[in-house]
């Protein structure tokens, strides 16, 4: 027997063995991967005395939630590394969300997510900022603001909540779904996550720009809509004729003859462009 086969069948070995006391390993904590963490959660609850109009909340990975209370206080209620709490405080009439920085590198071994769930008496606010990296982000119908501010990294953003004013949102790769909202204006701004908006009016513009994710409009509509796109396509249906100025290098195009709307600018370079009006 040459030396590679006994390395070979020594290798092996040790492979099986490993995954043996894996298993016997996993057993032993009864089937429970959140038991390997070697971070301790907990879930604590932070009031926010006073009143505010607004709010900012900043985050890395934490989801994010806005729910209606149900006893006409605020209240904050963080599943969080116990060592890294997070904090809550009313400055210049908003109500901040954050956490401190921390002075070195986290290490160890996560097998939990951490969430931001935000508690709110009020249905209707003047501004909301949210700046987050992996975090997804939700906000029911149950509110409305003069102005929604919303950047993200990786996460998702999941809206229904109409906006008066400017409703912006930047992500990297995270996927932008709006649905049952109205507007004023509408910024959107994603790198490869795709776009879908679902029975959104916007009373003055539309603005959306990709590189590689793909647009969708269901149902939605605003006074001018401008959409610029690399590889993506652009499909669905509007609310109301437009007057369409499209551009593509290798994509199919496929939308109505110009009426008597406001216009609607697409280019893409290798997407498709298919719009029809409802």
């Amino acid at each position: 027997m040459n030396k590679t086969r006994i390395w070979l069948i020594a290798g092996l070995s040790l492979t099986i063995s490993g995954l043996i006391i894996c298993a016997l390993s996993f057993n032993a904590l009864g089937r429970d991967f959140s038991r390997l963490s070697t971070v301790r959660y907990e879930t604590n609850t932070y009031e926010a005395p006073g009143t505010f109009s607004s709010l900012s909340i900043h985050a890395d990975t934490e989801d994010i939630e806005l729910l209606p209370s149900t006893d006409g206080h605020t209240k904050v209620v963080c599943h969080e590394d116990a060592k890294y709490p997070h904090r809550t405080q009313i400055q210049s009439d908003t109500l901040i969300i954050n956490r401190p920085a921390h002075p070195g590198i986290r290490f160890g071994v996560v097998m939990d997510r951490e969430t931001i769930s935000v508690y709110l008496p009020a249905a209707t606010y003047d501004k909301l900022v949210i700046d987050s990296d992996t975090g997804d982000v939700e906000i029911p119908a149950d509110f409305s603001f003069m102005e929604l501010q919303i950047d993200l990294d990786t996460g998702d953003l999941d809206c229904l909540a109409g906006v008066n004013g400017l409703l912006q949102v930047t992500s990297d790769t995270g996927g932008i779904d709006l649905a049952d909202l109205k507007a004023g204006d509408l910024r959107l701004t994603t790198t490869t996550g795709d776009v879908r908006l679902t029975n959104v009016i916007s009373a003055g513009s539309m603005q959306i720009e990709t590189d590689t994710g793909d647009v969708r409009f269901d149902g939605s509509d605003a006074m001018t809509i401008t959409v610029r796109t690399d590889t993506g396509d652009v499909t669905g249906t509007l609310r109301s004729a437009k007057t369409f100025v499209t551009n593509t290098d290798t994509g199919a195009v496929d939308v109505p003859q110009a009426g008597n709307g406001g216009n609607c600018e697409i280019r893409t370079d290798t997407g498709d462009i298919r719009i029809s009006i409802q």
